[in-house]
């Protein structure tokens, strides 16, 4: 076997690899820019709340470009997660449990414990995503702040 029918495979592997590689990676970033615009939100929120309190909450069910990022939008749920108390897409699901936090990656108890030990957790589950009035993947970040727990996702294709 000759040098030049050994180095076409291998210049052909190496092209392959290199373009799923930048695919990989591109995935990846765009990834890390969700969570952390995602991230900013849940801040944002944060921010809002120990300046106004409770009155915070409905600023962000009222006025859905308040605290925004792309199609991150925030939400807060009572610090058990037993009753949305905040949302800055459905306003119809104020005062109501959680819907999609059954169907989660999570068990409610889980998600208990993750936000007692370490202030924060990522979640997947599902819920309407707000372009296409579709149920579609979620990933969501959850922060226990002051008694409540405030959150903000983005959705998977």
């Amino acid at each position: 076997m000759n040098k030049k029918n050994i180095i076409i495979p291998i210049a052909a592997i190496i092209v392959i690899a290199t373009v799923l590689g930048a695919n990989l990676l591109s995935t990846e970033f765009a990834m890390t820019d969700q969570k952390q615009d995602v991230k900013a939100v849940v801040v944002g929120a944060m921010e809002l709340y120990d300046v106004y309190g409770v009155k915070s909450f409905d600023m962000i069910t009222t006025d859905k470009n308040y605290i925004k990022n792309g199609e991150a939008y925030p939400f807060v749920l009572s610090g058990d997660l037993g009753i949305i108390v905040a949302h800055g897409y459905k306003a119809d699901v104020v005062g109501l449990p959680p819907s999609g936090l059954p169907d989660a990656n999570l068990s409610i108890e889980q998600m208990q414990v993750e936000l007692k030990e370490n202030g924060s957790v990522w979640i997947q589950y599902t819920w309407e995503n707000p372009d296409t009035g579709d149920d579609a993947p979620k990933t969501s970040y959850l922060v226990a702040h002051e008694g409540y727990v405030f959150g903000s996702g983005f959705y998977s294709p």
